[in-house]
Order: structure tokens, then C-alpha cells, then sequence
């Protein structure tokens, strides 16, 4: 076992500029610039990969007590600044957004970040996310995945509607574009119609890196369609996916023998360590449990896709249009 990846999901961005010997700020506090700066720095040097922040379309609850969540897609871009090194993967919901803004929200961040981004799928629709916005009747858990599917498929045919090269920047010739390699997906499909092109040209890796939870044979099966990682519990799996992420919350009672016990047996490829969601970034329990895991290393300005060990993405239409 070697050359693990090492993720950590966090609830809220707030927990970026926490002090673990306090309460989660609720106020701008939580948007200290330098502090921030200070805890990315620790999880680079630390050799954290990446880190996830979830999403629900709304607050996080602790009791009595209401912790603001701010809009993940806007905080990479602004947290992208801050870092040099560490993926920034976004979740988003299938059942509330539409593909063509996520794809494009996606195609930004990973500008910001130089090729960094990842994105986290969550199948469906939460139980905050119906509070505050709905959309009139539940859906089945059969046709939120089919669903599912055909978002995670407008969005990869969005990031690939630009090809490489698309933009020429001819002055001579008076050409921008070679409109010959932009192209309109016209995708129809039974929950969803989008013609495209992306309003973003091709970002740093082509198609970020795509995530999935993975907690049933549903949204395993989502995961071998569409995922480049899975991210499962300890009897969870996902056959076909190219990488498996072992998820673990984070207690504090933790060792990296016991860490590197677990990703033996469930044979995943690294882990994603999850805060707790109602306080600050555990900074010295992070640190410590790395250093006594074997992670991946990387060169400066390595991609998240570099960083997973994945390929370097395909276009579907340079594919076809070679053929």
C-alpha cells in the first residue's frame, strides 16, 4: 500500500479560519483572509490532495443554533487564491441546479485554481434543500438516479463542447474562434433539454474530476457511469469506478495504523477524512494522521486529475471527429 490519496471534506468553508478552542464563527470572522491562508498552507505542507466541501441549499444546524454555509462554487473561486497546491472539489445536488450553470460554475473555478477542481455529485435532493426551494412532487429514488445520469452527462458533453484549439485568436484573418471545434450539444433527453455550447471555453483539465458518495447499489451504479472517484463507507464498494475513496469521519480517536489498516481492507485507494460539521478545521489531528500515512506526492502546479492519478481527459468530439 502505497501512494495513498488523502482527502478532507468539510461542511462549511467556514471551518477554514475556526479556532478549534471555540464555537464555529457565525460572523465575517470567518472569512479572515490570513487565516484561511494559514490552515491551506498546513494541509499542503501536511500533504492533503484535496478538500471537498458539501453542500445543502442551505444552513448548517447545531441545536438551537444556525451556521451560515457560504455558496461553495463562489468560495473556491475566492479560496483558489490562497492555495497552490490543494484540489477544491464542489457538491452540488442534481434535483435543484441546472446542468448548464454547474458545468459552467465548474469550468470557472478550475480557470481560478489552474486546473484544481473537482466536482461532487449528490444524487437527488435533500430534505433542506425541498425546505427551502422544492420542486412539487418527490421524485423516486429510480428516476432521481436517472436523472442524475442524464445531468452528469449534459455536464461532460458541456465542458467538452469546446475543443483544444477552439480559440485562435486569429488578428490576420480577423478569427477568433474555429467555429469547427465549438459545438452545440442538443442534448433531449426525458428530465432535461439543453443545446449548448458552454458559455466557457475548454478550463486547465478538460472535465474535472467527477465525485460520487457511493451508499447503495443506486447511486454505485451512478459512480461506474459517471465518477472518476467514489467515495464509500466500509461495506460500500463501487466496481468500475477508478478510484475508491474510503471515507472516515473524524473523532479524534483515529491512528494512521488504524487508517491504513482500513484502506487495506476495503482495497481503496486513499481516504477522505470528514470534520465534524458544527467546528473548526482539526488542523493538528489532520497533520499528525498524514504524516504517518504513505501519500502521494506531487510536482508544483500538479492538477487534481494528476493528483487522483487519472488520465488526462478525452474530448468526445475530437474523438469523433477524428474517427
Amino acid at each position: 500500500m502505497a501512494d495513498l490519496v488523502l482527502g478532507v471534506a468539510l461542511a462549511t468553508g467556514y471551518a477554514l479560519a475556526g479556532d478549534p478552542s471555540h464555537a464555529l464563527p457565525d460572523t465575517t470572522a470567518a472569512f479572515d483572509r490570513d487565516r484561511m491562508r494559514t490552515a491551506l498552507t498546513a494541509l499542503e505542507q501536511a500533504g492533503v490532495h484535496f478538500l471537498l466541501f458539501d453542500d445543502d441549499l442551505g444552513p448548517l444546524r447545531e441545536g438551537d443554533r444556525w451556521i451560515p454555509r457560504p455558496d461553495p462554487t463562489v468560495f473556491c473561486s475566492f479560496i483558489a487564491q490562497l492555495c497552490t497546491r490543494l484540489g477544491l472539489v464542489i457538491t452540488t445536488q442534481t434535483a435543484q441546479l441546472e446542468p448548464f450553470h454547474v458545468a459552467k460554475h465548474l469550468q470557472t473555478v478550475d480557470n481560478a485554481s489552474h486546473g484544481r477542481a473537482g466536482w461532487s455529485v449528490r444524487v437527488g435532493q435533500s430534505a433542506m434543500a425541498v425546505a427551502h426551494i422544492g420542486r412539487g412532487t418527490k421524485m423516486s429514488a429510480e428516476d432521481e438516479l436517472a436523472e442524475a445520469g442524464e445531468f452528469a452527462d449534459v455536464v461532460t458533453k458541456l465542458w467538452d463542447s469546446w475543443e483544444a484549439g477552439a480559440v485562435i485568436r486569429d488578428v490576420e484573418r480577423g478569427l477568433y474562434l474555429d467555429l469547427d471545434r465549438v459545438h452545440h450539444i442538443n442534448f433531449r433527453g426525458r428530465f432535461l433539454s439543453v443545446r449548448g455550447p458552454s458559455l466557457h471555453p475548454r478550463s486547465p483539465q478538460g472535465r474535472p474530476p467527477i465525485f460520487t458518495r457511493v451508499v447503495d447499489a443506486g447511486t454505485a451504479g451512478f459512480a461506474k457511469d459517471w465518477a472518476d472517484v467514489a467515495i464509500a463507507a466500509d461495506e460500500a464498494t463501487a466496481p468500475g469506478t477508478p478510484r475508491t475513496l474510503l471515507e472516515v469521519p473524524l473523532t479524534g480517536q483515529e491512528t494512521a495504523a488504524d487508517l491504513r489498516e482500513q484502506v487495506s481492507t476495503a482495497c481503496a485507494d486513499g481516504l477522505v477524512l470528514v470534520c465534524p460539521a458544527g467546528a473548526a478545521l482539526p488542523l493538528s489531528a489532520i497533520s499528525e494522521l498524514a504524516a504517518g500515512l504513505p501519500l502521494r506526492r506531487l510536482p508544483p502546479r500538479a492538477s487534481l486529475r494528476e493528483a487522483l492519478g487519472l488520465d488526462v481527459a478525452d474530448n468526445q468530439y475530437t474523438r469523433a471527429r477524428r474517427a
